[in-house]
């Protein structure tokens, strides 16, 4: 005589919020349910909600009961996308947090987030496009650093000075004017008679672009060019030789 005892599993085990951690007021996007296994994805029931309190920061648009769900940004903060999936009576739940900005926000940290080397004594490229995929446009207060598009072609002249470049990140909204964000930025260009006849390497670092905070050696003039570095290279993270001048040519 045989006796069959029976086990119920677990169908499934976890479910996951997939999409952007960011959205724009006014903007929709996409956010993907999944669960594990994932052979159980496509027989999954799936179900969308927004907390109440996340209510006046975000709402779904259309069906709530599929896979994907489309989610539009209602006004800026910190909002949450509910989603319970089930399969044969069992469900697991889990929230997603969306960061609401304002298209201004977007633009003011896509700013902040352009970098230009402190020091410059040959032609470099810029910039364009932000981060988010916003245009970039550049000025220069001196023509010492003249500007095309994203290219800088820099002229050193007698003396050392400093150039203010300007960066503006302009907006894609349909808003008149464009909305936009800046950035300035002080970049010392070297004489161009501060010229060595020799030097030996007496130091070198190896790690990302802090132009600014590189050891350096000087001539007591910090802005007269003898700083004594030189990029060795384009990749990221860059080595940086230092060397010792032992003869300077006017």
């Amino acid at each position: 005589e045989w006796e069959v005892y029976s086990k119920k599993f677990k169908a499934i085990t976890s479910a996951k919020i997939s999409g952007s951690t960011e959205l724009l007021v006014g903007h929709t996007e996409t956010y993907t349910g999944s669960v594990m296994p994932q052979s159980l994805e496509d027989s999954s029931d799936y179900a969308w909600s927004v907390p109440e309190d996340s209510q006046s920061l975000i709402q779904i648009e259309g069906a709530v009961n599929e896979k994907n769900v489309s989610v539009k940004a209602l006004a800026a903060g910190k909002a949450k996308l509910h989603l319970a999936a089930t399969k044969d009576g069992d469900t697991q739940e889990t929230d997603f947090e969306i960061h609401t900005l304002t298209e201004q926000d977007r633009l003011n940290l896509d700013a902040d987030a352009l970098q230009v080397p402190g020091k410059i004594s040959g032609d470099f490229e810029l910039a364009t496009t932000s981060k988010s995929g916003y245009d970039v446009s550049w000025t220069s207060d001196n023509d010492a650093i003249a500007i095309d598009g994203g290219n800088a072609t820099v002229t050193m002249g007698d003396t050392g000075l400093k150039v203010k470049l300007t960066a503006t990140v302009t907006g894609k909204d349909e808003v008149t004017p464009k909305r936009s964000a800046e950035k300035d930025f002080i970049v010392f260009v070297p004489s161009s008679t501060n010229l060595a006849g020799s030097a030996t390497v007496s130091g070198s670092y190896n790690g990302p672009s802090d132009w600014q905070n590189l050891s350096k050696i000087n001539d007591a003039d910090e802005d007269s060019g003898w700083n004594g570095w030189r990029s060795t290279g384009d990749a990221q993270p860059v080595e940086f030789i230092q060397y010792t001048f032992t003869e300077k040519l006017e």
